[in-house]
């Protein structure tokens, strides 16, 4: 029989693939996805500091055939907005964000009188443009060895392209 490739993201708010920040810590890396079959649905979550947030998803370029919906819920799994134009394939959602977290869901969807959901699959790009929030991350004393005394220490912007700095004097 033919094979369906593994789905790639989560399907539900609650199970989103955390989008990762870009250097310079200013916004999210965009990241790619698939649609795989009509009930596929992709979720994605991120946290920011709040203020103005854009969120986009457009298809495959030349000849998309996955017409996107964008859903963005809050951290209590509350719609508050979505996006399915009538004349393009591609969605965004622009809205100001309090601080906090969120999940966004990708789902290929019909165009009433025109075509039915079944086909509308296939690749896409989601970008977020948002203030990242907790971009400084400390491990601090998490890598105790037997004594307890620390082994390492890290801390550093936890982003696509960034180092972050590791101290071994402890060791």
């Amino acid at each position: 029989g033919i094979k369906v490739t593994p789905d790639d993201h989560g399907d539900v708010v609650g199970a989103g693939t955390p989008l990762v920040i870009a250097c310079p810590g200013t916004s999210f890396a965009p990241v790619a996805g698939v649609i795989h079959t009509r009930t596929d649905v992709d979720a994605f979550s991120f946290s920011t500091a709040g203020g103005s947030a854009t969120i986009s998803a457009s298809p495959w370029s030349p000849g998309p055939n996955c017409d996107i919906q964008l859903e963005l819920y809050d951290a209590g799994g509350n719609l508050i907005g979505s996006h399915d134009p009538s004349n393009a394939t591609n969605a965004t959602i622009s809205q100001t964000l309090s601080a906090g977290s969120y999940t966004v869901l990708i789902d290929g969807v019909d165009k009433p009188n025109l075509y039915s959901d079944y086909g509308s699959v296939g690749q896409y790009t989601l970008t977020v443009t948002a203030a990242p929030g907790s971009a400084f991350v400390s491990i601090g004393s998490g890598l105790a060895g037997s004594t307890g005394v620390p082994l390492a220490t890290a801390s550093g912007l936890p982003c696509v392209g960034n180092t972050v700095s590791v101290d071994l004097s402890g060791a």
